[in-house]
């Protein structure tokens, strides 16, 4: 299926099931839901806009791709896989729920929050594109993790002024982030390994 457009007013609620946008536009207003619901193999938006004032709901299981522009001042909200490939605009949030991850890959402001989980579930931020990031992570909390994309088998670390700051130099290429991290934490609250493509931190 791809429709033209897709709007959700205030109160409304769009459940989607294998949709894809191309050329066209969503528009989620204030009070509005967008919810990509379980069990789905994909759903994205392409070539077309994406502009947000209410939720944009990944369900456990389910993925959603954005490739357009997001012009958020609602809410990213994920307990499945929410992929986000082009720059996030605005002064919105995204909440990461569960086990589900949130992959950035372009400029990204706004603050990411773990919601707090009382079954043993453990939420992902990926990035991509780490230097792009500049908002802020609250709720890192135990099991959680940050993916850095592109780090290797020399990457240092430390954790000082409320942010994780992150090294690696790799021949003649050096690697840095500075991720903003809201919390009680010291640099022994981070697990750092190397996958073969990126470092993943996990909270100690």
């Amino acid at each position: 299926m791809t429709p033209a457009a897709i709007e959700a007013h205030s109160k409304g609620v769009i459940d989607l099931n294998n949709v894809n946008v191309t050329d066209g536009i969503v528009k989620i207003d204030a009070g509005g839901t967008l919810d990509v619901v379980s069990g789905l193999a994909n759903d994205g938006f392409s070539g077309g806009s994406v502009s947000n004032a209410g939720t944009i709901e990944v369900d456990a299981k389910a993925y959603l791709t954005l490739n357009d522009t997001v012009a958020n001042t609602g809410m990213l909200e994920t307990d499945g896989d929410l992929i986000v490939k082009s720059a996030v605009t605005g002064n919105g949030t995204a909440v990461i729920k569960g086990d589900g991850t949130l992959d950035l890959y372009a400029t990204f402001g706004e603050s990411v929050s773990f919601s707090a989980d009382t079954y043993g579930h453990s939420g992902t931020l990926k990035l991509e594109n780490p230097s792009q990031f500049h908002g802020s992570v609250y709720g890192f909390s135990s099991g959680d993790s940050i993916d850095l994309v592109g780090f290797g088998a020399h990457t240092m670390f430390s954790y000082s002024g409320g942010a994780l700051h992150v090294n690696d130099v790799e021949g003649s290429v050096t690697h840095t982030a500075t991720i903003d991290i809201v919390g009680s934490l010291t640099t022994a609250s981070f697990h750092g390994v190397f996958n073969g493509s990126e470092v993943i931190f996990t909270h100690a």
